[in-house]
């Protein structure tokens, strides 16, 4: 991945950060429940030891249509890193999701 895609990626991360924190309060107050808009599904995970179920999640992902199109984790000690992105239509409907009166996350 090269700067210019893994800053896109971030870029998107922020986004749908945007769409977490703009939408209903129950998506930003439960940490294990999929978010599902459309063909969009976002997921608060747990990456590196998913069997430690105390543990708070430390990562985000994004499906579109069933495929993993961005992970990002995040640690206290660095920069988020992106695990993951694949560019496409989801992008699209992301950006649409914060168009002001016509997302559907308002």
């Amino acid at each position: 991945m090269n700067d210019e895609q893994r800053r896109r990626a971030l870029e998107l991360c922020d986004m749908v950060h945007r769409v977490i924190d703009e939408g209903p309060d129950s998506w930003q107050a439960v940490f294990w429940v999929p978010i599902e808009i459309g063909n969009l599904r976002i997921e608060r995970i747990r990456l590196d030891d998913p069997e430690q179920r105390g543990r708070l999640p430390n990562a985000l992902n994004v499906a579109w249509r069933n495929r993993n199109v961005l992970t990002v984790r995040y640690s206290r000690d660095s920069k988020p890193q992106v695990r993951h992105y694949e560019s496409g239509e989801w992008e699209r409907e992301l950006e649409f999701l914060l168009t002001p009166g016509h997302g559907r996350a308002q």
